[in-house]
């Protein structure tokens, strides 16, 4: 949950940006969604296990009042050889992964920190070209 965005450039708690993390599961028991508490711009959240319910998770954080701007960040088969990171808002992932396809396993980062390292640095080493110049600039 936090070495997963860490191999993909996405540190999960950045000094002036988020000061807390929040780790969830995609597939709790009975297959409910998770809970999330209301949106809080210094918080990155973490959900395990929920790449296949994006459209759910999507409504989920919308009640929360996540803000469709938000910075959202997929990360498949982390510290694998063919690790990629699909980079988009959480107004636009469900569209971008419709477009782009998903390799399981992955797990969903949002908050800004996801984009809080150069996008200069990380576009060529971490941004599958699929998806090129979807990272916010």
């Amino acid at each position: 949950a936090i070495n997963g965005p860490g191999l993909c450039g996405i540190p999960v708690t950045h000094r002036g940006v988020a000061d807390q993390v929040l780790v969830v599961s995609g597939a709790n028991r009975n297959g409910d969604l998770p809970t999330v508490p209301e949106y809080v711009s210094t918080r990155t959240l973490v959900i395990l296990m929920a790449v296949k319910r994006l459209p759910d998770i999507f409504q989920l954080l919308s009640n929360a009042s996540y803000p469709d701007s938000l910075p959202l960040a997929i990360v498949e088969r982390a510290g694998c050889p063919d690790q990629r990171t699909v980079r988009a808002t959480l107004g636009s992932i469900v569209d971008t992964v419709e477009r782009v396809g998903h390799n399981a396993p992955g797990l969903i980062v949002a908050g800004n920190a996801v984009n809080v390292l150069s996008d200069a640095a990380i576009q060529d080493r971490f941004l599958d070209s699929s998806v090129a110049g979807l990272h916010s600039g």
